[in-house]
């Protein structure tokens, strides 16, 4: 995902981590004590997040604070989720994917993933 810089990168990941978390921006800035503006801000990284908040954002959303500074490294991995991220029309989309892939990352059996896989690429077609 091209990035103008590090703190729209951060702000991506957040965004994607407090979606993943089913926080909305409202929750995660009363949990931090900040505005809703200012969560939009990080989020679109025009403000950059001091070390702190970032620190709580770990705690409060469950993820190490490496998830923050991750690259995607497959690139249609990393065109999918940009194109869902820039577009406003595509949030629900954006919301059901991030569903899926958390309910697929609880399937413990190899099995039964192949077969989610299986299943999605015959409805896909």
């Amino acid at each position: 995902m091209p990035f103008k810089n590090y703190d729209q990168m951060i702000g991506e990941r957040l965004k994607y981590l407090r979606k993943l978390s089913e926080f909305s921006q409202q929750d995660l800035a009363a949990l931090l004590n900040v505005s809703v503006d200012k969560i939009k801000n990080y989020e679109n990284g025009i403000d950059r997040i001091p070390a702190d908040k970032l620190f709580d954002m770990s705690a409060i959303l469950n993820a190490p604070i490496s998830k923050f500074f991750d690259q995607l490294e497959s690139s249609k991995t990393s065109k999918l989720l940009s194109d869902l991220n820039t577009k406003d029309n595509d949030i629900e989309l954006y919301e059901r994917t991030l569903k899926l892939i958390k309910l697929f990352i609880d399937i413990k059996d190899i099995e039964s993933q192949d077969l989610v896989i299986s299943l999605v690429q015959k409805l896909a077609k």
